[in-house]
């Protein structure tokens, strides 16, 4: 499965938790607004998503296509 295919992936999701990601960095003192940091929470959001995709995956379906020798 990739990431299309993924139906975590889509716009809403991905920009909710980016809003979440964005108050953390706030309550931890940063500016979210400054240039450098516009973009990180919607890219922290995605590695989140790819990085937990394992989770949805059925594992008969993944070691199937793998070669063991």
């Amino acid at each position: 499965m990739n990431n299309k295919e993924d139906k975590r992936y889509t716009e809403e999701t991905i920009n909710e938790i980016a809003g979440h990601l964005k108050e953390v960095m706030r309550l931890l003192g940063e500016d979210v607004d400054r240039e450098g940091l516009l973009k990180t929470p919607r890219r922290a959001a995605k590695a989140l998503l790819y990085n937990t995709s394992g989770y949805t995956q059925d594992a008969d379906e993944v070691l199937n296509a793998a070669v063991f020798t």
